[in-house]
């Protein structure tokens, strides 16, 4: 039941990594996606929680 959110997990630490290097860059346009990945960081701390809840 745990590997799916294992890979879901990955991509929001990805998500994670990603909106602090993009403090360093210069996006064309707004960056909005980037700018949203910034929630990911709450949703992996809640998957995390409930992962280990779980165990």
């Amino acid at each position: 039941m745990l590997d799916p959110l294992t890979g879901v997990r990955f991509f929001l630490a990805l998500g994670v990594v990603l909106f602090h290097y993009q403090l360093q860059w210069t996006l064309p346009g707004d960056g909005a996606l980037l700018n949203r990945a910034r929630l990911a960081a709450d949703v992996f701390f809640i998957l995390s929680g409930f992962v280990l809840t779980h165990v």
